[in-house]
């Protein structure tokens, strides 16, 4: 398989190097439609279920944004981009721009066709690198990912490029462009002298840690698949079976382990009413909670509660 570095030199340079206006993709601030990645009517209409750079129907998508800027390269094959409410197919030399806290999300676009992105993330102290694909044999991957310490010539690119999409000032595509292209030959340097930055493993795992941490920090709210995925920047589908094979057990059950470790403490120290205690742990339905409480304690939370009171009573008599 090719490096990363391999890719970022013969694949994404060059298609920075030639970008033109019908392969940047970005929602504008209005949030109506951006520029499409193709021309529409370039595909057969035969294989959309929305024409390119049209408006998703209803609730085709559920899927969150992040605090995050970030850069989606399509390398090889065709992959879909929803993208602000919109819908977009990112061909081989397509690249687009994903402003902090704008809906996003990569899905096939058929089957029997594989695809392979290149993502930047910007995060506070780092850029970091991976590359999702979809094969009809392998399903969803994440094949490998780097790290780069965003100080310096390498960050600045990239946030020069956001900033001039967003403002759109004098011969502001060409900036874009030439920050692009400038930025990726930089992180060419620097993953040739310093490495990726991260192993395979280590990049699981902690992408594992890093949900695990949003999860306990936001347990009290209606947690989805979709947006912790995005805090991790993985595709659902892939994240789902990454946790499950690193953490070993599902995210959901995960989410209920948490819930209930809150739920017990809640129980123990306090004299909230069942349906008052459910709500502060993220769970609206008081019956649900009572379920899900027995099946993961083994018994209901007011016999929960009793227990632990007469464990106290009793120890304070010795």
């Amino acid at each position: 398989m090719d490096t990363l570095t391999t890719v970022l030199r013969d694949q994404v340079v060059p298609v920075a190097e030639g970008l033109t206006l019908e392969r940047l993709v970005f929602p504008n601030e209005h949030g109506k439609k951006a520029v499409s990645s193709y021309p529409l009517g370039r595909l057969s209409s035969r294989e959309l279920t929305v024409p390119d750079g049209e408006d998703l129907p209803g609730h085709a998508y559920e899927y969150e944004g992040h605090p995050a800027l970030e850069f989606v390269v399509a390398v090889r094959g065709r992959a879909e981009l929803a993208l602000g409410g919109h819908r977009y197919i990112l061909a081989e030399g397509d690249i687009g721009i994903v402003p902090p806290n704008i809906p996003h999300l990569e899905r096939i676009v058929n089957r029997n066709q594989g695809y392979h992105l290149l993502w930047l993330r910007i995060s506070p102290d780092r850029l970091s690198m991976h590359m999702s694909s979809y094969s009809q044999g392998n399903r969803f991957q994440l094949m490998r990912g780097a790290s780069i310490p965003r100080s310096g010539a390498i960050g600045r690119c990239f946030e020069t490029a956001a900033e001039e999409v967003h403002t759109r000032g004098s011969l502001w595509f060409q900036m874009v462009r030439a920050r692009i292209g400038e930025g990726f030959v930089l992180a060419i340097r620097h993953l040739e002298v310093h490495g990726l930055g991260q192993n395979p493993e280590a990049a699981r795992q902690g992408a594992v840690d890093i949900a695990k941490s949003f999860i306990q920090s936001h347990f009290s709210e209606d947690l989805s698949l979709d947006g912790i995925a995005g805090e991790v920047f993985l595709s659902p589908n892939y994240f789902s079976s990454l946790f499950t094979q690193v953490a070993g057990r599902t995210v959901f059950e995960y989410i209920h382990e948490v819930r209930m470790d809150e739920a017990k403490r809640l129980l123990e120290e306090t004299d909230l009413p069942v349906k008052q205690l459910a709500r502060r742990v993220g769970i609206s339905s008081a019956s649900y909670f009572c379920r899900l409480f027995r099946k993961i304690a083994g018994i209901p939370p007011l016999d929960y509660r009793l227990n632990t009171k007469n464990s106290r009573r009793k120890i304070g008599q010795r």
